[in-house]
């Protein structure tokens, strides 16, 4: 089982709840929330997903605590690295190309937020929200050891020709423009994301998830 699903912003459990004893994947493809502040609920929900029988993976969103992101300790898996939460909870690394159950991932998570001027830095923004060259690099080396030919993109913003479709484009977000290069030097199946919390297909190709839970073949 491979299951994606779009933000959850902390309240993942009664997204979740309908999967019982299912075991697999579950992807959250940005704004996981879960780390945000260390507080009750958090621990609570994440003793909770430590139960479950699926493991939890998430790529980070732009509203996330990076600092505790970049904090965790770093575990191989899935063919390459990932941050560990906890045994049952990662982190997909931007840029990283994983091998889950037998289908390649390329991971690109990041998105610059439009509410930053009302957020305070360190408390509810932080910067590294936004893809750097060295994620892209990062992207491109790994890409270029499986030859550019991938299964699927997760991402939590799209490549910036789709932003568009929203009614609204972002045109200094670095992580799109970034996603768009890549978007044209893969040859893979399809691209999911999060982000504009809606759930929506943009041809064949590209896919928003908010509530939705897609479960891949």
């Amino acid at each position: 089982m491979r299951l994606l699903t779009g933000d959850t912003h902390g309240d993942i459990i009664s997204r979740l709840k309908c999967l019982k004893k299912q075991k697999g994947y579950v992807i959250v493809l940005g704004d996981f929330g879960l780390l945000w502040n260390g507080g009750k609920d958090e621990k609570f929900t994440i003793d909770w997903l430590n139960k479950q029988t699926f493991i939890t993976l998430f790529v980070d969103g732009n509203h996330e605590n990076h600092d505790m992101i970049d904090a965790l300790e770093t575990v191989d898996m899935f063919d390459s690295s990932a941050g560990k939460v906890s045994d049952n909870i990662f982190h997909l690394k931007r840029g990283n190309v994983y091998n889950i159950d037998g289908k390649k991932f390329l991971s690109f998570g990041g998105a610059a937020s439009i509410d930053y001027d009302m957020r305070t830095p360190g408390k509810s923004w932080w910067p590294q929200e936004v893809a750097t060259y060295r994620d892209f690099n990062n992207a491109i080396f790994n890409l270029e050891k499986v030859d550019y030919k991938i299964d699927y993109i997760v991402s939590h913003t799209c490549p910036e020709s789709i932003t568009s479709v929203f009614g609204e484009k972002i045109i200094d977000d670095p992580t799109s423009l970034m996603l768009e290069e890549l978007d044209k030097l893969c040859s893979y199946k399809k691209l999911f994301f999060g982000h504009w919390h809606v759930d929506q297909e943009i041809g064949d190709k590209y896919h928003a998830l908010y509530k939705t839970i897609k479960e891949l073949s």
